[in-house]
């Protein structure tokens, strides 16, 4: 199967069938199959193994998309579907400078502390 119409569906429909043979589905359409077909019955509609995607549903995506990187880019139907974000690791010494109130940079308790966030 081809992997670009089904993430094209599920970014523009945030529709897709899952591996485990569900089928996720539209808040919106399954609302509206709850209410008209079904009158309101929850269980049936999972019964057909359809679950409801939130409404706040995102896709979130790890890639090499623009040259600059190795590699290959993605395609460009499908990268102009995903914003693209250059994160680069930070170091402690840089998180140092804005500890909390009360928390100093020679207190162990305070390094670790910050280790953790790192």
């Amino acid at each position: 199967r081809n992997v670009l119409p089904v993430l094209n569906n599920l970014l523009e429909n945030r529709e897709m069938l899952l591996e485990d043979g569900r089928f996720l589905v539209n808040h919106k359409r399954y609302d509206n199959l709850l209410q008209g077909v079904h009158g309101g019955n929850d269980a049936a509609l999972r019964k057909l193994n359809l679950i409801r995607a939130h409404p706040d549903f995102r896709v979130i995506a790890l890639g090499l998309p623009v040259p600059q990187y190795p590699g290959n880019p993605m395609d460009p139907p499908l990268r102009s579907r995903f914003q693209c974000r250059d994160i680069v690791p930070s170091l402690l010494e840089s998180h140092m400078t804005v500890l909390p109130k009360g928390l100093s940079t020679r207190d162990e308790e305070s390094v670790e502390w910050m280790r953790k966030l790192v």
